[in-house]
């Protein structure tokens, strides 16, 4: 898919905040809000923490490494049936 169609991806900071010293395994927390176009690819990408994401509009297909396509998605704006069609 050519990446050119869309528009780059913005990400809005939404949380950043540091942890205290009472938690040392995690230091800092952060949130983001990111908004993709319909269709709109990611590229190839990698986390080097944990990430949780959450779905607050239509669909989102996602794939791990090595596993099969997977999809999540906002139950009040889509469902997966209409999403399998």
């Amino acid at each position: 898919m050519d990446d050119a169609l869309f528009p780059r991806l913005e990400r809005q900071p939404v949380l950043e905040e540091e942890l205290p010293a009472a938690n040392p395994a995690v230091h800092l927390v952060k949130g983001a809000r990111i908004r993709f176009a319909p269709g709109q690819p990611t590229g190839l990408h990698r986390h080097p923490v944990s990430t949780v994401g959450v779905v607050t509009q239509g669909c989102f297909d996602f794939q791990v490494e090595g596993n099969t396509l997977a999809s999540i998605w906002d139950p009040t704006t889509d469902s997966q049936e209409t999403r399998l069609q």
